[in-house]
């Protein structure tokens, strides 16, 4: 098919995206993308077309649902990552990379757990700290987030004794110990205590409020 802003007659030269395109994951092991051709579209009748071009529609917003069923975050996550690759140009390329790389299996997976075995999953290459760089370099780039986070925790993955990364926002964390009544110094101890009840497995939004109960507990023995 003749691409719209082609001289009448001539063909497109873009090469179809049909057959193996990319694997994922280390050694490409955990993922295979495919492209898969759909040919005569164009001898549908016009009902058909438009019912085709209906159904893609209502798959636009069917892919945000598939996010919000995933995982309470997951669509957070996406949308937090599309919007840094997006504003990515300028970027050093490993961190770009690590980037592109981690959006690909949220894109995949509908977040951040695998859909097979129900594993959270983590970056490959893509660093707390490299996250922040392209975050920072996005908001300089134009780009607008939904809104501040306060702290991050990234699980190691493995069984060893790393629990893994904690990142916190010192920005978000000013504002917050102003508003908290609190230094600064004591604003990040109680964010990464908090994310360290994360990496330890606690969540406030579902363990009718066990977490919260144990934080409160260990910010008086921690005296913070």
């Amino acid at each position: 098919m003749a691409r719209r802003n082609a001289p009448a007659g001539s063909a497109s030269t873009e090469k179809p995206l049909i057959g193996e395109l990319e694997r994922l994951g280390p050694g490409g092991r955990e993922a295979l993308v495919i492209g898969v051709g759909a040919p005569g579209f164009e001898a549908l009748s016009l009902q058909e077309k438009t019912f085709a071009y209906l159904m893609y529609r209502a798959a636009i917003p069917g892919n945000a649902i598939a996010y919000h069923q995933a995982h309470r975050d997951a669509y957070a996550i996406v949308r937090l990552l599309e919007t840094a690759f997006a504003h990515s140009a300028g970027l050093e390329k490993p961190v770009r990379d690590g980037l592109h790389d981690y959006l690909k299996m949220v894109w995949l997976h509908h977040g951040q757990y695998n859909h097979h075995t129900h594993h959270k999953f983590v970056p490959a290459t893509l660093t707390p700290h490299m996250l922040s760089d392209a975050v920072r370099h996005a908001e300089h780039q134009g780009a607008r987030f939904d809104k501040p986070t306060d702290v991050l925790s990234f699980p190691s993955g493995d069984s060893g004794s790393e629990l893994g990364d904690i990142a916190v926002s010192i920005e978000t964390a000013k504002i917050q110990a102003r508003q908290n009544g609190l230094s600064l110094d004591r604003e990040i101890a109680q964010l990464i205590l908090h994310g360290l009840l994360h990496l330890c497995g606690y969540d406030h939004e579902t363990d009718n409020g066990e977490m919260n109960r144990l934080e409160l507990k260990l910010r008086r023995r921690l005296k913070i």
